[in-house]
């Protein structure tokens, strides 16, 4: 009921509100009077997470509920991101690369797992540790283009020695695969632009401005580099 009135046109957001609150109650009523299996707790956390926009302590109430999980299955790697995430978002940035840290050791080619080692190193500014953790997750899911994207980015970030060229062979590559990726074309404009390509920056910002007309960031690039020339 919840996710139907939310796509509604104006739906009602104090009663989607309380129909979350309510399953979730369900959810938790349920994995009390089965508090020994470890799927309902994982559910529980999953609809904890779902929720957390609109109550919250919900994200607290994720990662206890992870916790409960671990203590019956302390062996699972996905449960060990998972409560990675809730840690991340609560800017526990120690407590979040000890979890992820722990779930590629108990399963190294997690690509899961080092992307949130690469995006905690990030969020302490650690640049060098943050592409090595994606290069980790890009090598273990090589099809995944979000990961592809995460290495790019951070690439760029970084333009350090060859930085930008690397960058640019990613971003090449994701658009022969997804030609609409929006973020991966804005992405190559402004690596084309710090290398002095304006031309070629040019005219990767206008396919960006092509997939998302009312994205501001693209319309002054576009707008600013066509005044330089």
């Amino acid at each position: 009921k919840a996710l139907q009135e939310s796509r509604q046109e104006k739906p009602n957001t104090q009663l989607v509100s309380s129909l979350l609150q309510a399953a979730v109650q369900n959810a938790r009523a349920t994995t009390l009077r089965s508090p020994h299996t470890v799927e309902l707790w994982e559910t529980l956390a999953a609809m904890y997470v779902g929720v957390r926009g609109s109550v919250p302590e919900a994200t607290q109430w994720a990662r206890d509920a992870y916790s409960e999980a671990l203590k019956r299955e302390n062996t699972n790697p996905t449960l060990y991101a998972l409560r990675g995430d809730q840690f991340y978002v609560e800017k526990k940035y120690e407590e979040a690369e000890k979890d992820y840290q722990k779930a590629a050791e108990l399963k190294p080619n997690y690509a899961v797992a080092h992307l949130g080692l690469s995006i905690v190193a990030e969020a302490r500014k650690d640049l060098d540790t943050a592409i090595k953790h994606a290069q980790e997750a890009v090598q273990s899911a090589p099809q995944n283009l979000d990961y592809q994207f995460t290495l790019a980015r951070l690439l760029y970030n970084r333009k350090q020695g060859t930085d930008l060229d690397k960058a640019e062979k990613i971003l090449r590559a994701m658009l022969t695969s997804n030609p609409n990726h929006a973020n991966a074309l804005f992405t190559l404009g402004s690596v084309l632009e710090k290398k002095g390509d304006t031309a070629g920056a040019l005219v990767e910002y206008r396919k960006a401005a092509k997939l998302d007309p009312e994205n501001k960031t693209v319309q002054d690039k576009i707008e600013s580099l066509t005044k330089e020339r």
